[in-house]
């Protein structure tokens, strides 16, 4: 496991970045009056292949990217006037300390300012702000850190202090308040200052690259303050990247999309050359993988974008496998003692019904064979009635709502055979993707499996675009030796896999059509 340590930004020496980071220090001291402390540089990511099964416990194979976050952190006993009006009163009219998160484009991302609060993190998934994202990874570490909560546990945490934050509104006594004392008083004014060359909703975790940045400033914070009050004795002054990566993913549930922790993973444990491989069972563990050499990677934007914590989609596919899970096991091993709610994944019911050193594929034949009219579709109603448990207790077994069954159209149209489908064959090929990258290398193999790979994400778990499938075609015609939409899907970009020799004549025909279409390589994490 590696360590972030907190790294003074002075020590940054990449030539490659020394123009940006010039230009976004100079432009954090100019608006806010104050020096730089830190910066934290958190890159996007695109996944090769394992798309839409990191929820369910199978490995996936993502790398880093050139582009990224950049935050910017100072902290001030007192805020200052900035010096450009467009972003904002930085001044302050309380004693209460806050936290203030600026972004450079500031005409499509306005300043947010909030008290240090734990209360913060209870209707991040209400109203869908840019700055949610950052204040899912400060809320996080403080729950985390200073009210000793597992990582786990701060979803439903901050969900019980929904009445909390109401009461504060109207000036009742609200217990948030007293935590809020007894903890955060130390802490001073936090600047955040946020510049990105990462696009948003397009699928290379812009959000999730937020939240791991965010999460790091936080650490920082929290470990400058406990030592100036010399009260640092339990704190780390380095991360393990590997446990904030998870952490992270738990972190990022408050903004209501429950992805299953890929991003983090690769965002925080990258190594520049390598893609990863990242193990959530049987425990979370993240390996280099070294790729062909013969071979550049495209990326190319459809001209959709896709914000998944504002639409339906993601969390609509998350919840259907979930239902597909539980009902899978619940017909073929109903003696099992495994919890069937939202924590039930597809590999948990692979080891249950067909052994852990079985290939998910063994599941999928016995499904298919025994299962196939039940998982065809259904109605929620029907998969309530199926599992033995009334329709209200299944809504809260799942943390779902009528609001979404209803607005998602999951109410009416579940298709659990499909979308297992896809989990379990996509699982597969990761396996298959990541011994020929260890083995023979083969790049035409490869391709193959990424192509197939998006046909199923198209057909199977229907979460691409017309849009996407035509950039896949485009590059495919063009002589890629293979292309697959990446991310979540519904808009976003593709990765396109190339012979070198073509390469130049692949991105010359994605140009003409994509938004953008760049070459990139295997780059460090945060």
């Amino acid at each position: 496991m590696t360590d972030i340590r907190f790294i003074d930004f002075k020590l940054i020496t990449d030539l490659n970045e020394k123009t940006r980071l010039d230009h976004v220090i100079r432009t954090f001291e100019d608006i806010t009056g104050t020096a730089v402390e830190y910066v934290i540089k958190s890159p996007g990511r695109i996944n090769l292949i394992g798309d839409h099964i990191d929820y369910h416990g199978f490995s996936v194979l993502p790398m880093a990217i050139e582009n990224s976050i950049l935050i910017c952190l100072s902290t001030t006993d007192a805020l200052q006037e900035p010096k450009q009006s467009s972003h904002g009163d930085l001044t302050t009219v309380t004693d209460r300390k806050h936290l203030v998160i600026l972004n450079a484009n500031q005409e499509s991302f306005p300043t947010h300012r909030c008290e240090h609060s734990f209360s913060h993190g209870a209707k991040l998934d209400q109203l869908h702000r840019w700055y949610h994202y950052v204040i899912c990874g400060y809320h996080g570490v403080l729950a985390k850190e200073l009210l000793q909560l597992e990582a786990s546990q701060i979803y439903k945490y901050a969900k019980s202090m929904k009445n909390d934050t109401e009461g504060r509104s109207n000036g009742s006594y609200c217990p948030s308040l007293d935590l809020d004392a007894k903890y955060l008083s130390q802490l001073k004014n936090i600047i955040l200052f946020v510049d990105s060359d990462l696009p948003p909703a397009s699928g290379l975790s812009s959000s999730s690259a937020l939240v791991c940045g965010s999460a790091i400033a936080t650490h920082i914070v929290l470990w400058e303050t406990m030592k100036n009050h010399h009260q640092d004795a339990g704190l780390n002054p380095s991360i393990g990247s590997e446990s904030l990566a998870i952490d992270c993913a738990k972190f990022e549930h408050l903004v209501g999309t429950h992805g299953g922790g890929m991003d983090q993973a690769v965002i925080l444990t990258a190594q520049e050359g390598y893609a990863k491989h990242v193990e959530f069972m049987p425990e979370f563990r993240c390996t280099n993988v070294h790729l062909p050499q013969s071979v550049v990677w495209l990326v190319s934007h459809c001209g959709q974008s896709y914000p998944k914590a504002a639409t339906f989609g993601f969390n609509s596919r998350v919840l259907e496998t979930k239902l597909a899970a539980a009902l899978i096991l619940k017909k073929l091993k109903p003696q099992s003692r495994v919890e069937l709610d939202h924590t039930i994944t597809l590999y948990r019911v692979k080891d249950e019904l067909v052994g852990p050193d079985s290939l998910a594929s063994e599941l999928l034949a016995i499904i298919e064979d025994k299962l196939p009219n039940e998982l065809t579709e259904l109605s929620f109603d029907e998969v309530s009635f199926h599992l033995g448990v009334n329709r209200a207790e299944l809504i809260s077994k799942f943390n779902t709502s009528e609001e979404f069954l209803i607005k998602s159209g999951l109410n009416s149209r579940l298709c659990l055979l499909k979308r297992s489908k896809h989990v379990l064959e996509e699982s597969d090929r990761v396996r298959q993707f990541k011994l020929i990258c260890e083995t023979t290398g083969d790049p035409r193999r490869l391709g193959e499996l990424m192509t197939e790979s998006h046909a199923s994400l198209r057909d199977n778990y229907e979460c691409s675009h017309p849009a996407l499938d035509e950039l896949v075609k485009i590059a495919l015609t063009a002589g890629a030796l293979g292309a697959r939409l990446t991310g979540a899907g519904w808009g976003g970009c593709i990765v396109s896999l190339v012979e070198s020799g073509a390469a130049e004549r692949v991105m010359s025909e994605l140009k003409k059509v994509s938004r953008f279409t760049f070459q990139t390589e295997p780059q460090s994490g945060a």
